[in-house]
């Protein structure tokens, strides 16, 4: 099966949506449907099920699912293993990662990597922790950081690291003089947290010929909204 309609299955699967699966390849909906009733015919079998809210994988679509995720991931694997025959080293690294990792320690990372391979280009998504680890099992991003609960089988933890909590305060606050502060302390004081919010927001960072590496773009540009809680 041609490259093509494997991304095109792979988007209208992750998306649900024949019209939104267009709009994220920037092609037109009868180009993406008639790639996937030229697949089904194909194979002899429909692949989705048509329901009130667009569409989804039937049975045989699954098995696809997987077909392709493992085909996608094998070929990336096997241009990477090219390029590095030619002396080269090029590829594309996906990463789900907290919002707030998106500040300094990601940048910071990517930049430091990007000196050694300067032709490898990055995709950021930042994501609800809860969400990073289905990203990753499903295939959708190469590596997830997150806080360390309880795993899917088929995950493997290749690095943790111990991320305290922390308490940001005025000076003049009466708990700013304790050298440790619980949260029994923090009652009965106002505090903000960051709302709960399912959006998700894509970051693309690619190394720059000239300058090394340049900032990550948002697409859309939106930030976390905040609230406050007493």
């Amino acid at each position: 099966m041609h490259a093509v309609v494997l991304k095109y299955f792979l988007e209208v699967a992750r998306c649900g949506s024949i019209r939104k699966a267009a709009q994220n390849l920037f092609v037109a909906s009868s180009a993406v449907n008639r790639q996937i009733l030229r697949l089904e015919d194909e194979l002899g079998t429909e692949l989705f099920d048509r329901v009130p809210t667009g569409i989804r994988l039937n049975a045989a679509g699954e098995r696809l699912l997987q077909h392709v995720r493992g085909t996608l991931h094998d070929f990336h694997l096997m241009r990477t293993e090219l390029d590095a025959l030619k002396g080269e080293r090029k590829g594309h690294v996906s990463i789900a990662a907290m919002d707030s990792l998106l500040i300094d320690f990601l940048p910071a990372a990517v930049e430091e990597f990007s000196e050694t391979y300067p032709a490898v280009r990055y995709t950021i998504l930042s994501t609800m922790p809860s969400a990073v680890p289905d990203r990753v099992l499903n295939g959708d991003s190469d590596i997830g950081i997150c806080y360390l609960g309880k795993l899917p089988s088929g995950l493997e933890v290749v690095a943790k690291a111990p991320f305290p909590p922390g308490v940001v305060m005025a000076s003049s606050h009466p708990l700013a003089k304790k050298a440790q502060v619980s949260f029994d302390d923090c009652r009965g004081h106002a505090f903000c947290r960051s709302a709960v919010s399912p959006r998700s927001t894509a970051w693309y960072c690619q190394s720059s010929p000239t300058s090394g590496m340049s900032w990550c773009r948002p697409f859309p540009a939106t930030r976390p909204p905040w609230s406050s809680a007493c």
